[in-house]
């Protein structure tokens, strides 16, 4: 149950400044790897960079940059109505750029939809500004996709399964050095978020995973490593590339596989058996991967929960962060709900059961944070 007196993120007042749970955010801190830029690019800056790369004239910029993502992403629109995206890379160790190239280059060889770099006036990939690499990519059709149906999970379910298929034969620059992203974020978690019990979460997730699954069993592999639908542009409902490659390391298939199940979980996991039905009519998991998905969808969520809670620097991302990983905190309630043999019979078009997948404040009120399956008919 929840704790006396204590609310939850959606009960607090928004203009709420302080938060006792968290911790001041520093720039040398293992959280602040996640957190945006803190300072201001002028348009000016934006065009001695992109004069490297002879795009002509700019009449304005941009900056998109989030607080949740280390690197600074410049729209510079051109008089025409055309743009160019420009990624600032921040102390990038090994060569990140050898290696996004070279997974660009292999995914246009074999026809993969990708984001298309600009090469410099003297063919290279990357300028270097104040300890910064830039890379500039073309403007890409389409958009990141906002609703998910049948059709958006199955498109993405097919390209999903072909991207990893062609990464198998990935053989160019040497993987950036990188901690396999899977289960690398729990050493520094905190208690709890609210009356969340986060930390509990994880050490009880991280047991269940290794008394479940054999790793033995899981496929390794060049993994894009963050890809969803905010990595991801489609043309309507047709899928069209995948986008920043800034996470892709050697990890697990499935691991990949689970985070656009995590990205949609809040809003239609009963589409989960859709998606993973194309995944596999063209690459199949075996059944260790598919209990893996289970795990790996709720790892993601309660590091979505810290992400959320604890990267945010202003009052105003504080009061999204809260909106978003009160969010987090129910789809994971729901998953928890659930259970493995609950999750592998939702992902099975034949056995997924007829339940509204919904959990509310009140439940998580009412259960301390166990989930409930609605009836439809509720």
């Amino acid at each position: 149950m929840t704790e006396p007196g204590v609310k939850l993120f959606s009960q607090q007042p928004a203009e709420q400044k302080q938060d006792p749970l968290r911790k001041p955010a520093r720039r040398d801190s293992k959280r602040s790897a996640y957190r945006g830029p803190e300072t201001v690019i002028s348009k000016q800056e934006i065009e001695e960079i992109l004069t490297d790369y002879g795009v002509g004239e700019i009449s304005s910029i941009e900056d998109i940059s989030t607080m949740f993502c280390p690197n600074r992403i410049v729209l510079a629109f051109k008089p025409d109505g055309d743009l160019v995206n420009l990624k600032g890379l921040p102390n990038q160790e090994g060569d990140i750029v050898g290696y996004e190239t070279d997974i660009i280059a292999l995914l246009n060889q074999e026809g993969v939809g990708v984001q298309q770099l600009i090469t410099t006036k003297t063919g290279d990939y990357s300028v270097e500004k104040d300890g910064t690499l830039y890379l500039a990519y073309r403007k890409l059709e389409g958009d990141q996709i906002k609703d998910i149906d049948q059709e958006v999970c199955r498109e993405f379910g097919v390209h999903m399964a072909r991207l990893h298929k062609v990464l198998q034969k990935y053989a160019g620059h040497e993987p950036v050095p990188r901690v396999d992203e899977t289960f690398r974020h729990a050493d520094d978690t905190p208690e709890q978020v609210g009356s969340f019990p986060l930390r509990t979460e994880y050490e009880r997730l991280f047991a269940e995973f290794g008394s479940q699954i054999n790793t033995e069993q899981l496929e390794r592999q060049v993994i894009h490593g963050g890809v969803s639908t905010t990595h991801s542009f489609f043309v309507g409902k047709k899928f069209n590339a995948f986008i920043d490659w800034d996470y892709a390391h050697v990890g697990y298939r499935a691991y990949d596989v689970a985070l656009f199940m995590a990205d949609m979980l809040v809003s239609k996991p009963e589409l989960f058996a859709d998606y993973l039905n194309a995944y596999t009519q063209e690459n199949p998991l075996n059944d260790q991967e598919k209990k893996s998905l289970y795990y790996f969808i709720k790892y993601r969520l309660l590091f979505n929960i810290k992400k959320y809670n604890f990267y945010a620097r202003t009052d105003s991302e504080q009061v999204k962060g809260r909106s978003v990983a009160q969010e987090m905190i129910k789809a994971y309630t729901l998953m928890d709900g659930m259970g493995l043999d609950g999750f592998l019979a939702l992902t099975n078009r034949d056995t997924r059961p007829d339940v509204a997948l919904i959990v509310t404040d009140a439940d998580l009120e009412r259960t301390g944070f166990k989930g409930v399956l609605h009836s439809r008919a509720e």
